[in-house]
């Protein structure tokens, strides 16, 4: 259950004509929870773990007295913010945890490098912070993105999946699995043809997916696991990327329709057939476009959508679709926009709002 950042600013290019649009729910704001943030003006949650005993957030927020800086926190129910501090620079970005209490994301050094960043919690609560290593020693940099609860729950099988620099092949999709050694990273390659690739998101039997590109940055969502490899996703028509997947192999991310929008997509491996089937999953009322981002253990995903047509003064909100729903449900705002990143089985919502908040939608 991971679905990971995408910068809404790069998908507004793209942004066109009104299409395939379909109703919404009516939006409340009494089931949204702004989590406030670390002392500086904005924040938000991106990842959220599947124990329903013990629910925790993870994100990111800026912090007070420092211009621009922001740290990764951590969150459970009833309780504040907690800094989970960097790797010596000035930021740092929580993206996903699990339900052991791994926590991963990236962080920058004090020669403001930006490594894959794994933060744990030892017997005495004193949060500790582990840097992932490149493919190639020494090479800078690396990004975690997502994380498992491993095989059957199991911590020691515990995959994390990011980007790292390999030389003279660039970014490339990876995966660090942990042993007495310490972390050790496998690069995953590209698609046929491209010339880098970024993972976004992994499930518990270490399935991943992501996005391939060429050298002009076209993008082809991917699944890759041990058995099969690297396989391209299909597209409604043109650019694809993969966010998060889930334990049934369920893939949700974006895909370019004929019209160049943008829309939230839900692809599913038909046994029958022996391919993938791409479904679109379409657009709030008036809206464009959308971005599927997380995905739980039924099915439902969430995203955002933008509610008005065009690209000049839009407005977006989160969004959740059910299997067999009639359309996305809009899951409001507090203020103008809002955009969901992650959801468990509980559907527990995270993302932002507001005033640029990490938010909870129960």
């Amino acid at each position: 259950m991971t679905r990971r950042f995408l910068s809404l600013t790069g998908l507004a290019a793209v942004l066109l004509i009104p299409q395939h649009s379909v109703s919404a729910a009516k939006p409340g704001t009494s089931n949204i929870t702004d989590l406030g943030t670390l002392g500086g003006p904005y924040s938000s949650a991106f990842g959220i773990n599947n124990d329903p005993d013990l629910v925790r957030v993870v994100g990111w927020s800026h912090i007070a007295g420092r211009s621009g800086a922001y740290h990764a926190f951590y969150w459970v129910r009833g309780g504040p913010m907690t800094d989970l501090g960097t790797l010596g620079g000035n930021t740092s970005r929580a993206q996903d945890v699990n339900n052991h209490g791994h926590v991963v994301g990236q962080s920058r050094d004090p020669d403001w490098q930006e490594w894959g960043t794994v933060w744990t919690q030892d017997t005495r609560g004193v949060w500790r912070s582990e840097k992932l290593p490149a493919a190639t020693p020494g090479l800078c940099c690396t990004n975690a993105v997502g994380i498992s609860n491993g095989i059957a729950g199991d911590p020691a099988s515990v995959v994390i999946v990011g980007v790292t620099i390999r030389e003279f092949q660039g970014s490339q999709a990876a995966k660090w699995t942990h042993s007495a050694a310490g972390w050790g990273v496998q690069a995953l390659g590209a698609l046929p043809g491209d010339s880098s690739s970024f993972a976004f998101g992994v499930n518990d039997n270490g399935a991943i997916v992501g996005v391939s590109q060429d050298a002009s940055n076209v993008g082809r969502g991917f699944h890759w696991d041990p058995t099969g490899g690297m396989v391209e996703l299909p597209s409604l028509d043109g650019n694809t990327v993969a966010m998060a997947i889930n334990n049934a192999g369920e893939v949700t991310g974006s895909s370019t329709d004929g019209a160049g929008n943008a829309h939230a997509v839900l692809w599913t491996y038909s046994v029958t057939d022996q391919r993938w089937v791409v479904e679109d999953l379409g657009t709030l009322a008036d809206g464009c476009c959308s971005v599927g981002h997380g995905i739980n253990s039924r099915g439902d995903v969430v995203g955002w959508s933008n509610t008005t047509p065009g690209t000049r003064r839009v407005v977006q909100h989160a969004f959740l679709a059910a299997p067999g729903s009639q359309g996305l449900a809009d899951l409001g705002a507090l203020g103008r926009n809002s955009a969901a990143w992650d959801v468990n089985d509980a559907n527990v919502v995270v993302g932002e709002s507001g005033s640029n908040h990490a938010v909870v939608w129960n």
